[in-house]
């Protein structure tokens, strides 16, 4: 992937999962779960920006059963 299409990749997963966390209730396990895994994601344009390597773990999660779970998305996994 280029710069510009992991940037985009980045605002897409970000904001999907805080869309997502708008429909649990603050303070929940799932809104936890939700909140760390926005601030993964956010981690990654650093990632991205200063070591210019492809090595940077893609995070999304993923519901199993009624419960979320961050997982580490390989380069043709989307969510």
């Amino acid at each position: 992937m280029t710069k510009a299409e992991r940037m985009e990749d980045i605002k897409n997963r970000y904001s999907l999962t805080l869309a997502e966390r708008n429909f649990t209730e603050p303070g929940t396990e799932s809104y936890k779960i939700l909140s760390e895994v926005a601030k993964m994601i956010l981690s990654e344009i650093s990632g991205i920006c200063l070591n210019r390597c492809k090595d940077v773990n893609r995070y999304g999660f993923r519901m199993y059963g009624s419960k979320y779970k961050m997982i580490i998305l390989s380069d043709n996994m989307t969510i």
